[in-house]
């Protein structure tokens, strides 16, 4: 009986170590800039073109999307060579949204 609870709190204990030397390495990697994930993002639907995944008019339409978000960039930049965090966010959560569309488009059940 003892040596069940001493066992449950060597797993418990080492679970939280894992948890939190998980959680420290996920804050310790930088996040992406807004261009590195606008790159990503032409490499993707790049990539689902070539695989397939993505049919042309798909794609244009991503893309369409991708040139959407640098344009709205390149106005904010406009005003000062620098994004605020306010920007910065509104074109993160503009980018989180055009991955959901891409994600969604490449598994769609549409022939290529």
């Amino acid at each position: 009986m003892k040596a069940t609870m001493i066992h449950k709190s060597l797993i418990s204990a080492a679970l939280l170590g894992l948890t939190l030397t998980v959680s420290a390495a996920q804050a310790a990697a930088p996040p992406k800039s807004v261009n590195q994930r606008q790159q990503a993002q032409r490499d993707r639907i790049q990539a689902g073109r070539k695989s397939g995944e993505l049919t042309r008019v798909e794609a244009e339409r991503l893309r369409a999307r991708q040139a959407q978000t640098r344009r709205q960039e390149a106005r904010y930049r406009a005003s000062g060579d620098k994004l605020t965090a306010a920007e910065r966010a509104k074109l993160q959560r503009e980018l989180n949204e055009d991955a959901k569309v891409i994600r969604n488009q490449k598994t769609d059940a549409q022939d290529r």
